[in-house]
């Protein structure tokens, strides 16, 4: 019986968790990229957890981490139509434990304000780089976001880090940092 007994759960088809289901971390979880689960309830991850740079987490429910489940959480994990809300996925699902990296790995126009608020035991937002060649109209881009907002209210011990912000006046007006103190 999965449960005390150590051992290896993949999922490597699409499964469903309509319910509150809670991995315990007497199990290691391996999504392949064959694999999904699509959530309607809340699936709590206490345990070792793989899966490589593709959705494997569908559905309106939430996904929470447990603390020693994973050291870096990927927005790509998660769905969304815009990759500011598969970054709050990502922001949400570990917000809880903190001490976790959320890695942005691409370039996204994101319309959807970054939900950091009431962070408390420090997140770091970290991309994989951004270098300019100094050429500034052919630069070397591979984690720039444009047209968000982060949200940062009553937060602390946030870090940012390895990631481009592109804004100008015609192609992408809008970008902000939103640092206030809660009343």
């Amino acid at each position: 019986a999965i449960g005390s007994t150590l051992t290896t759960l993949y999922i490597d088809t699409s499964a469903v968790c309509t319910t509150s289901l809670v991995v315990p971390n007497t199990i290691q979880l391996i999504i392949p990229i064959t694999g999904s689960v699509n959530i309607t309830g809340t699936l709590t991850i206490n345990s070792p957890f793989t899966c490589g740079l593709y959705k494997v987490f569908i559905g309106s429910g939430n996904v929470v981490f447990g603390s020693g489940s994973l050291l870096e959480v990927y927005p790509d994990w998660f769905s969304g139509n815009d990759y500011g809300l598969q970054m709050n996925a990502a922001i949400a699902s570990v917000k809880a434990i903190g001490g976790v990296k959320v890695k942005i790995t691409k370039s996204a126009d994101i319309t959807t304000a970054i939900n950091l608020t009431n962070v408390t035991r420090g997140l770091i937002i970290e991309g994989n780089g951004c270098s300019f060649n100094g050429d500034a109209s052919n630069p070397v881009l591979r984690a720039v976001l444009t047209t968000m907002l982060f949200d940062c209210t009553g937060s602390s011990n946030l870090v940012f880090s390895d990631f481009g912000i592109d804004t100008n006046a015609t192609t992408y007006p809008k970008c902000a940092f939103l640092f206030a103190r809660n009343a």
